[in-house]
């Protein structure tokens, strides 16, 4: 995994996990207030319940203030598996929200929800 150690794939996988974290707060939204989906963190869903505005920003802040911990510290080798391990995590809840909104949306068309 050398390749993990170079400062332009660090920048790509936090840029990623930004990006990633976006999809994550529109995904969560739309099947919330479709009624598909429950926002499974506790501490967040107390927060979603308060207001969408105030969750969106809430979970943005948060990821980008480790974002910002990961890059400042890129040059420790745990900071750089870490924000690999980041990415890799918000992948697999990415293809988990598609393929729950796929079925959510088949489901619907079919007339079987």
């Amino acid at each position: 995994m050398e390749w993990i150690h170079t400062e332009g794939i660090q920048k790509k996988l936090l840029a990623g996990i930004i990006f990633f974290n976006l999809l994550d707060i529109i995904f969560t939204l739309l099947v919330v207030n479709l009624g598909f989906a429950v926002e499974a963190n506790p501490f967040m869903l107390e927060i979603l319940e308060i207001n969408e505005i105030f969750f969106a920003g809430i979970k943005l802040s948060l990821v980008s203030l480790c974002v910002f911990l990961l890059w400042r510290l890129r040059e420790y080798r745990v900071a750089r598996i870490s924000t690999f391990f980041c990415f890799l995590t918000y992948g697999c809840l990415m293809t988990y929200h598609i393929f729950g909104i796929a079925i959510s949306v088949r489901l619907f068309f079919t007339g079987n929800i």
